[in-house]
């Protein structure tokens, strides 16, 4: 029941990659787009409100979907990586995980 988005921008020539995922209580989203010898675009589950569904449709596939768009997404859910103290929490974090 935790709402929960992961991201990763790698930016790197020549093989960049650009990484969102977003859980929400019963759904999820997870969009990527990848350059290895060729782009490949790939998106799964129902499209989350803070995203643009008609700029898939780019002709382009590497514009399909970009640092660009994922910058824009997490600013419409009112984060902004780029701010410079997003990195240091007012308050403890903790990462759990349980294997079974």
């Amino acid at each position: 029941n935790v709402r929960t988005l992961y991201i990763r921008i790698k930016d790197d020539v020549p093989y960049p990659a650009y990484y969102l995922a977003y859980f929400d209580k019963n759904s999820e989203r997870i969009i990527y787009n990848i350059k290895e010898n060729r782009w490949k675009f790939y998106q799964h589950g129902p499209v989350a409100f803070f995203e643009e569904n008609d700029k898939y449709q780019e002709k382009k596939i590497s514009d399909k979907f970009n640092m660009k768009k994922i910058l824009t997404f997490c600013e419409r859910l009112g984060i902004n990586v780029l701010e410079d103290n997003f990195f240091k929490p007012a308050s403890p974090v903790f990462c759990m995980k349980r294997y079974l």
